[in-house]
């Protein structure tokens, strides 16, 4: 606490190390800046960096809304088709499988078949 009180009274940014802002700083930092408070005095005030008060303000003007975005985007399935119904068929055949013995399994199946 001390600390960030004296890179505030310094004018310095206070550095969160890429962290995600909860919900709540971003609310009261859009608020602030519903009020009439400028960004850099936002960001003064809640220990932030410009950019992230000017990106809080933009996503509440936008109707976004302040929920922050999802890390990574849509990962598509490793296993599509005939092979992710075959391994859950087993799955579903018998639940308590390791990955290895699985793997093992599905391996064995695949030199049988050649």
């Amino acid at each position: 606490m001390l600390r960030l009180s004296f890179k505030i009274i310094a004018g310095e940014q206070a550095s969160n190390d890429g962290a995600t802002c909860s919900l709540d700083l971003r609310q009261r930092v859009a608020d602030a800046l519903a009020g009439g408070m400028t960004v850099r005095a936002a960001a003064l005030r809640f220990g932030i960096s410009a950019a992230t008060a000017v990106r809080i303000g933009q996503r509440e003007r936008s109707g976004r809304g302040l929920a922050p975005a999802k890390m990574r985007g849509h990962v598509k399935p490793m296993l599509r088709g005939a092979a992710a119904d075959e391994v859950h068929r087993r799955l579903a055949a018998k639940p308590d499988w390791m990955v290895r013995a699985l793997a093992a399994d599905l391996g064995s199946e695949h030199q049988r078949n050649r």
